[in-house]
């Protein structure tokens, strides 16, 4: 059997956008701190083992950051501020169109809500559900929370809204961040991995040779 036929299946299947020479690979493994020996053309180290090895390595990694982008990219999406997911399940909860009959029908109640402004929008997070649970059914409640909102403390500080759509928004940013450095990676990680392939079909070329006339023989 060849020696090509006997690497990882994901190294055999690797495939790259822009064709890397053998110069700028070697450039590249040397700027990144790797020695390089050569000798009548030929690749002397690092050998096929190293390099292959070194190969697996960063296939791995490269696999992991993209099962981490995807997961990171799950939060971003579920944090936009237009989510239609969020909108839908909000359009079928119970809670949601309790609040809007009483919107509707009772004067009070609306009074209430336009001082208080709650997150309507944030209902799906447990925290702002429950305040917006206790303000549909807990006149009460509703009270206290237009007294605190109109005091002079309140009239100068953010609504409940504002408050959940800024630590939203912050939420977002944090996300964002992880997700453009995991990017970063994955793509310096691929680099790299395609640097290590070149250089490992450039040690193998003499070993495949030396097995086809062998190969060749075996046949007659």
């Amino acid at each position: 059997m060849a020696l090509i036929d006997r690497l990882p299946d994901f190294i055999k299947s690797s495939r790259f956008t822009r064709k890397l020479s053998i110069d700028e690979a070697c450039r590249a493994y040397s700027g990144s701190g790797g020695i390089l020996r050569t000798e009548n053309g030929r690749l002397v180290f690092p050998g096929k083992d190293r390099l292959v090895e070194q190969m697996t390595e960063t296939a791995m990694r490269r696999d992991s950051l993209t099962e981490q982008i995807r997961f990171w990219h799950r939060l971003h999406r579920d944090t936009a501020s237009s989510n239609a997911l969020t909108e839908v399940a909000r359009l079928t909860d119970p809670l949601y169109w309790e609040h809007m009959l009483k919107m509707a029908t009772e004067k009070d109640y609306r009074d209430a809500f336009e001082k208080v402004a709650l997150p309507m929008r944030h209902m799906s997070d447990n925290k702002y559900r429950k305040i917006v649970e206790t303000f549909v059914n807990n006149s009460d409640y509703r009270r206290r929370l237009v007294e605190a909102k109109t005091s002079e403390i309140g009239l100068v500080g953010d609504t409940i809204k504002e408050s959940a759509d800024k630590k939203l928004e912050f939420k977002r940013k944090i996300i964002g961040e992880k997700l453009e450095k995991l990017k970063k990676e994955r793509v310096k990680v691929t680099d790299k991995l395609q640097m290590l392939d070149v250089l490992l079909k450039w040690s193998l070329e003499r070993e495949i040779e030396d097995e086809r006339p062998a190969e060749s023989e075996e046949r007659h």
